[in-house]
């Protein structure tokens, strides 16, 4: 009880300096409280090392007697002060310090006999020898884990330094550098990641922790490299892919500007985009490094592949009907616009990509663009849809197929609008893989439903042939994409080992669109379609699907032919992707994971803060680089 009434009597003192001192408050401290003390058998007790169960059962206990010490008395034992003093002719202000100091002393003697009376006290000392005594080992067994590991990085460290000052005598010099490298360790040691253990890679092999004083490479590692070889030996010994002679054939046809508005409807899908399209192709010189392939009609039979011989019948009609009959009929079609030329621009369409699909497949180029309209991804076997009449993408799949032997196609639908007709006829093909990037807003965006939702893997037969990766929430940006060809689109692509790809290329999703309001850069499409160019010795061909606004459409399509014809591509500017983005990513890949192995192996995407701290320490190591050259510099001149 001594030490407790000490303590009383510090808060008393501290609290008189506190009224009677008020300009010198910035200087007080809270007073200390002791937490050393010593048993009976002089065994030395630090209540620092209190775990939570001692403070939640002390709490309760310690609330009820500062509860009691304050409950009831205050308001009455102030008014009752007030009355007493207010004849002895003092200032407001003395008057106030006295009733000040009144209070806290009688405040004090409260507790301090409530703490004399509290039972629950003697039955808290009950327990505390055996939570002090859980804690205590505890602790030690926490120490000498802890002392383990700092004995182990310290060792590791000092292996890493002079491994790095072997290997590499001269940047070894340069601290800022082996600080790099440090850190890179660091962060190697305590990354975890998790991963599907039933696919079989060399990564399952290694042991979760490792002695970097160990030998560089196991034994194991030797025969796996042997391995290799071999297989890089028998992959020689084929005969090489003959050399395209030209990189880039370009499909067009003057035919497809024939397609126009004539009801005044509105319609953002109009000639002016092939027309701006070309003459910006012309302007940066793009259009005379290519080759033109010519375009030409498709026939029925062709047609046929993706459409009912009805349907095609229904088209023809057009090309003999009036004008106000035209607008008549056009409105038992799904929002589409006719003219008398309208099959005849979509037949050329088609041909024209078909003819590109012969140059590529042929040889005669390496990849190629159909300049094509109107689009064709929405376009049904039996109907028109989203401005499309036939279905050109999937046609050309169709053809490649038939006429040129192609056993696998990958088709790439970037188009801001999920491609539901090329979903539709692929949904039981195990030899084309379909993967849509698009808006769909939880169904709510064009063309509305679910067929575009993440869980359309495909039919009974071809489960996993059919990839949705749907964008919800807010608009995206460029580093939305990225992320989903990093994570989604190349390891499918790569398992499945196309020998065509094909992209239905719509630049809808372009910033500056009304249609599709996201926020994609012209450069970016030319970073997806680099991205591609590794797959199918690089036979990759695009088609020409949306894009309504005129200049970020043909800026979108001219990356996409620079990047064919092997010009650089500048940086895009944040690779940050939103939290939307990065769900909408892990739904696909959970339910595709069931079908491909490259998606088993599971590793988290970064957190946008986490991406900000690696951005930070790229930004300080360069600083220290620079910092450190510039040293070493007045160290030259000196």
């Amino acid at each position: 009880m001594k030490d407790f009434e000490a303590f009383c009597s510090y808060v008393k003192q501290k609290c008189e300096e506190l009224q009677s001192e008020k300009t010198q408050t910035t200087a007080l401290r809270p007073p200390p409280i002791p937490y050393s003390y010593q048993t009976p058998n002089k065994l030395d007790i630090d209540l620092r090392l209190f775990n939570k169960d001692l403070i939640n059962n002390c709490l309760p206990i310690l609330s009820s007697i500062l509860d009691r010490g304050s409950r009831g008395w205050y308001v009455q034992y102030r008014l009752k002060m007030m009355q007493d003093l207010q004849g002895q002719g003092l200032s407001n202000k003395e008057m106030s310090k006295k009733i000040n100091e009144a209070i806290t002393e009688e405040y004090l003697d409260r507790v301090f006999e409530a703490i004399k009376s509290n039972t629950e006290l003697d039955n808290l000392q009950e327990g505390i020898g055996t939570l002090l005594v859980d804690q205590a080992k505890t602790v030690l067994t926490m120490k000498k884990a802890v002392k383990n590991v700092q004995d182990k990085m310290t060792k590791h460290k000092t292996e890493l330094k002079t491994h790095l000052k072997t290997k590499y005598p001269i940047k070894s010099r340069i601290q800022p550098w082996i600080n790099e490298q440090i850190r890179a360790f660091e962060v190697v040691k305590t990354y975890s990641n998790s991963y599907s253990r039933d696919v079989k890679f060399y990564t399952n092999e290694r042991p979760r922790t490792f002695s970097l004083s160990q030998e560089c490479y196991n034994p194991e590692y030797l025969d796996a490299e042997e391995e290799l070889k071999l297989r890089v030996a028998e992959l020689m010994k084929k005969p090489l892919q003959p050399c395209a002679p030209n990189k880039v054939c370009l499909g067009y046809s003057e035919q497809s500007l024939l397609h126009k508005d004539i009801s005044s409807g509105g319609f953002e899908e109009c000639p002016e985009r092939l027309q701006h399209l070309c003459k910006t192709l012309k302007n940066k010189g793009i259009w005379d490094r290519c080759l033109i392939t010519p375009g030409r009609k498709a026939t029925d039979d062709e047609l046929s592949l993706a459409h009912s011989p009805d349907f095609i019948r229904q088209l023809k009609k057009i090309e003999t009907m009036e004008e106000d009959a035209l607008i008549k009929y056009q409105s038992s079609f799904k929002s589409v616009y006719f003219c008398q030329d309208s099959f005849k621009a979509a037949s050329w369409s088609v041909g024209t990509l078909l003819s590109v699909v012969d140059d590529v497949l042929t040889g005669q180029s390496q990849s190629g663009v159909a300049l094509i309209r109107p689009p064709g991804h929405h376009a049904e076997a039996n109907t028109t849809m989203g401005f499309c009449m036939f279905n050109n993408v999937g046609i050309a799949a169709k053809y490649a197929q038939q006429k040129h032997n192609v056993n696998r196609i990958v088709i790439i639908d970037w188009d801001i609008h999920h491609g539901n007709a090329l979903q539709t006829l692929f949904y039981d093909d195990t030899s084309v893989l379909y993967i849509s990037l698009h808006r769909f807003d939880k169904g709510s965006f064009y063309p509305y439903g679910g067929e575009g939702y993440h869980k359309c893997v495909g039919g009974n037969s071809a489960q996993g042939y059919n990839v949705n990766i749907a964008w919800n929430d807010e608009p995206k940006g460029d580093a939305d994409y990225v992320a989903a060809f990093q994570n989604v689109i190349l390891p499918l692509c790569y398992e499945f080992s196309p020998d065509l790809v094909l992209v239905a290329a719509g630049f809808d999703g372009a910033k500056g669109d009304n249609l599709g309001n996201y926020r994609l850069s012209p450069e970016l499409f030319g970073h997806m379609t680099s991205m591609l160019k590794g797959l199918a010795h690089g036979k990759l061909i695009l088609a020409l699907e949306g894009g309504y606004n005129l200049d970020m459409t043909s800026e979108s399509m001219a990356y996409c032919i620079s990047t064919l014809l092997g010009d650089p591509l500048p940086s895009l500017s944040s690779m940050i992707p939103s939290q939307s983005a990065v769900t909408s990513i892990c739904d696909t890949i959970d339910i595709q994971s069931e079908f491909w192995k490259s998606l088993q192996y599971r590793v988290d995407l970064p957190t946008e803060k986490q991406l900000e701290i690696i951005k930070e320490q790229k930004e300080n190591s360069m600083r220290e680089f620079e910092e450190q050259e510039n040293e070493d510099k007045e160290e030259d001149k000196d």
